[in-house]
């Protein structure tokens, strides 16, 4: 998946974490896909947690180890949500 515009940045209220917002376009005939990744604890590797279509905005909630994007709440050190399957438990090789 292509990463597209760097759109929006939020940080975790207490920095542990940050997030980078990207809006995708397939072309003339497709609408807008958001992608959204994380960085854990400082590491510059970055995880997708967030894909959102049709989707031009990004609005972003940190809250209690959660984080709240365009209305789905996501605990963000084990949670993924993808427009076609929902949210889901993030299968991680750490």
């Amino acid at each position: 998946m292509p990463k597209g515009e760097l759109v929006y940045e939020s940080e975790s209220p207490d920095g542990t974490q940050s997030m980078f917002f990207y809006r995708t376009s397939g072309g003339a005939t497709t609408d807008f896909a958001m992608l959204g990744e994380i960085e854990h604890g400082g590491s510059t590797e970055r995880e997708r947690i967030f894909w959102d279509y049709p989707c031009e905005e990004v609005t972003v909630l940190w809250e209690e180890g959660l984080v709240t994007i365009n209305d789905v709440t996501l605990d963000p050190v084990r949670e993924v949500y993808d427009v076609r399957y929902g949210t889901y438990e993030r299968v991680r090789d750490d």
